[in-house]
């Protein structure tokens, strides 16, 4: 198990740590921007149904006062 472990570790230490090529910062900033390439899709699509989901309550509150102004 050894034989794994320990180059395993030298291999993370010399991609994150202190001496490494690549800052870590870098590397957060690469995480970030794969995550928001595979949920920005989405989150577009959740706004757009939300403009739907106001327009259909929007129709549904004319229908009610329409109602109402016929009383």
């Amino acid at each position: 198990m050894e034989a794994y472990i320990d180059p395993a570790y030298e291999w993370v230490s010399a991609m994150v740590g202190p001496q490494s090529v690549v800052p870590w910062w870098a590397w957060v900033a690469g995480i970030v921007m794969i995550l928001m390439a595979v949920l920005a899709p989405g989150m577009a699509a959740a706004g757009r149904l939300e403009d739907e989901r106001r327009q259909i309550l929007a129709k549904q509150d004319e229908r009610v006062q329409r109602m109402f102004e016929r009383l």
